[in-house]
């Protein structure tokens, strides 16, 4: 069995439903390096409000892989169900920073 962690930041609006049987379910893309993982969290690690650019951990996961039919062509998803969520802030732009019209002689150095 794998072991996997995941630290990133969310990249769309996450998916939290109520399956039929009455459990909860929590999809996210987690945009982590440069590539995009779906992450699903069930039952009371899928009770997390997230939005998109906050950073989190997702740890204690496996990897799973599913395929569907999309226009006659199959199509492979792999997915990390985890265990445990945990958000580690958010990820903001940066403010707009004003030029510094000084020299280095102002350094003092």
């Amino acid at each position: 069995m794998s072991h996997v962690t995941i630290v990133g930041t969310i990249a769309s609006e996450p998916r939290p439903f109520t399956t039929e049987s009455g459990k909860k379910k929590l999809e996210i893309r987690v945009l982590d390096g440069g590539l995009h993982h779906t992450v699903i969290a069930w039952e009371r690690a899928a009770d997390i409000t997230l939005a998109i650019g906050d950073a989190v951990l997702c740890t204690d996961g496996r990897i799973g892989y599913r395929s569907y039919e999309k226009d006659g062509t199959k199509v492979w998803v792999t997915e990390f169900t985890v265990q445990n969520i945990q958000k580690l802030g958010s990820i903001t732009a940066p403010s707009k920073v004003e030029p510094d019209n000084g020299s280095a002689d102002d350094l003092g150095f």
